[in-house]
């Protein structure tokens, strides 16, 4: 067989990972726990077996290849004006019994009584840990960029403010907050009152 000479080039390759959460469980405990959830997810998976909420593929792999295709246009190549981060808040007011959140853009809104909670409390030191009650702070009025909360249900100070803060806060492209377009939706926070 002749020889051939054939040269290979190479160009520089950048390596990009980007990482879902799925879900809180993860976070909370180290070493062997997460080791032999892990385990077990790849057992189920190899099998088709186990319940559907240890389901680690997306149904909507499309909504989640779109998002994470906007984050690496912005962030791994550059791109401008590739949005995509969703709307998030730029100043947040207490009048009276209602809170004021001004975002940064103009933002789509569904009204809810329940994605937005509040904390109240009186006291100043540590007034909203882990252990707080959340209440309800229903949507009752919106405009291009701002959203008017109603905080009735709170009988002390509003000591910190939260959206979407649970492991399911809303259902599929069901939060109440969006981009405009109705794309991105608002990213959860948490907001503690200053002192």
């Amino acid at each position: 067989m002749p020889e051939t000479n054939t040269s290979f080039r190479f160009s520089k390759m950048v390596l990009i990972i980007f990482l879902l959460q799925l879900r809180n469980e993860f976070d909370k405990k180290e070493g062997t726990y997460l080791r032999d959830v892990i385990r077990k997810l790849k057992y189920m998976i190899m099998r088709g077996t186990g319940p559907v909420s240890f389901s680690i593929h997306p149904r909507y792999k499309q909504d989640v290849a779109h998002r994470l295709t906007l984050g690496a246009r912005a962030v791994a190549y550059g791109e401008k004006g590739v949005s995509f981060q969703g709307p998030f808040p730029q100043a947040i007011r207490l009048q009276g019994k209602y809170i004021n959140i001004t975002y940064s853009e103009e933002v789509s809104v569904t009204k809810s009584n329940t994605t937005f909670e509040v904390c109240c409390s009186s006291s100043q030191r540590d007034p909203c840990n882990a252990s707080s009650a959340w209440d309800p702070a229903p949507i009752v009025e919106t405009s291009s960029n701002v959203v008017v909360l109603s905080t009735d249900g709170c009988s002390d100070e509003v000591a910190a403010l939260r959206y979407a803060w649970r492991d399911w806060p809303c259902g599929f492209k069901a939060c109440p907050v969006y981009s405009a377009d109705h794309v991105l939706p608002a990213a959860p926070f948490i907001v503690k009152r200053a002192p």
